[in-house]
């Protein structure tokens, strides 16, 4: 009984450091998602911004050269304007909804990995356990 009360503890102890292995690791991989995350916010956040200020830039443009012809803003001058405005806010859209997907993209694949690199831990700690018990 001895022997099999000294094998499992060598066995938990080697699954036990294994884990930590792998729950480091793993926490490592998360960390990074977060930044890779936070780069996703912040390149967002700039595209739209700039996609925001061509379409104002655009619409400025529209207007001037209207008023030049001597045309109204009113009527489809206005409706086409609004069309530029309508565009851009659309675009502003698709660039967030491209960012949550690839950030949930991101954030799975961490929490996939972190899972994985715990069970490698476990299991090749465990391995070492057993080994380390003569077996």
């Amino acid at each position: 009984m001895a022997v099999n009360t000294t094998t499992a503890i060598i066995l938990g102890a080697g699954a036990a450091l294994g884990a930590a292995g792998g729950f480091a690791e793993g926490l490592s991989n998360k960390k990074q998602a977060n930044t890779n995350i936070e780069a996703l916010n912040e390149n967002a956040d700039f595209t739209a911004s700039e996609r925001i200020r061509e379409a104002q830039k655009l619409k400025q443009q529209q207007a001037v050269s209207y008023l030049k012809s001597g045309v109204l803003l009113s009527g489809t001058p206005e409706l086409v304007m609004q069309e530029t405005s309508d565009y851009a806010r659309e675009d502003v859209r698709q660039i967030f909804k491209q960012r949550d997907i690839q950030a949930k993209n991101l954030t799975s694949a961490a929490n996939t990995s972190m899972f994985t690199s715990l069970l490698k831990g476990v299991s090749s700690g465990a391995l070492l356990g057993f080994k380390g018990a003569g077996f």
